[in-house]
């Protein structure tokens, strides 16, 4: 008992980030299996008891993505573009840019399609391509301008 005691003395600090790890990995894993759990739920209602067949479903899910990216183009392009024709356009001497507005930040690598998006305290992990042309095409005349 007093060796246990001791090895919880010793290393107290790995232990609690050990059992926090778990913690987080419990609730994600849990999540994650409801979320999965949901979807072969509302699946399997569509296709038992709406008589759909399953490539149906499928192309009900795939059609519900593309109508979501189409919103997101018909309304947060537009504020983008009127944002970024304002943007001040800085490149790093190690490859990076940063463009500035007076509410966005997007920073990223030349050549990268990654690219960080800061707004209003929050940040945004998104693809250059995600963000539309105008983006891209700002940042080669910029480049070019230099």
């Amino acid at each position: 008992m007093d060796s246990i005691i001791s090895f919880i003395k010793d290393y107290w600090v790995i232990i609690a980030i050990v059992l926090v790890v778990i913690f987080i990995l419990n609730f994600l894993v849990n999540t994650l299996i409801k979320l999965v759990l949901f979807a072969l739920f509302v699946g399997v209602i569509l296709v038992v008891g709406f008589h759909y067949q399953p490539d149906e479903v499928i192309n009900l899910g795939k059609h519900a993505t593309s109508a979501a990216l189409q919103q997101f183009h018909a309304t947060l392009e537009p504020i983008l573009e009127e944002e970024l024709s304002q943007a001040k356009t800085t490149f790093h001497p190690d490859g990076t840019y940063e463009m500035k507005t007076k509410n966005l930040r997007i920073t990223g690598k030349k050549g990268s399609d990654e690219a960080v998006v800061y707004v209003k305290n929050q940040t945004f992990h998104v693809k250059l391509s995600d963000l539309g042309e105008k983006v891209q095409t700002l940042l080669s005349q910029q480049q070019r301008n230099l």
